[in-house]
């Protein structure tokens, strides 16, 4: 499915329970408008992304502080804070580790 995708110029990419087909959209492209508009009305701002699977590489990439959960072996990263443990747990505890680098 993914080949099959791809030769008709979609993107495919594995998400944690999904396979992702879509027009060239990603969460990095998403959160670069967010961070746009809201530095458009309020200034400077920081941005955390947390990700637990392959298609949330793009928005890991493109914020502040990139959050990794779970057993997710996403790319080496500047700044990335890694955590074993994997939902509500492995997101709650990625916050309290990226408020204590703040």
């Amino acid at each position: 499915m993914i080949e099959e995708a791809r030769a008709r110029g979609l993107n495919a990419v594995v998400g944690g329970r999904f396979l992702h087909i879509n027009g060239g959209a990603n969460k990095g492209k998403g959160v670069k408008i967010l961070k746009e508009l809201y530095e458009q009305k309020f200034g400077k701002v920081r941005t955390i992304g947390i990700g637990d699977a392959p298609n949330d590489i793009p928005l890991l990439e493109n914020v502040d502080y990139p959050v990794v959960v779970g057993d997710f072996d996403a790319p080496d990263m500047e700044n990335v804070i890694r955590v074993p443990y994997s939902g509500p747990r492995g997101f709650s505890e990625g916050i309290v580790n990226v408020m204590g680098e703040v």
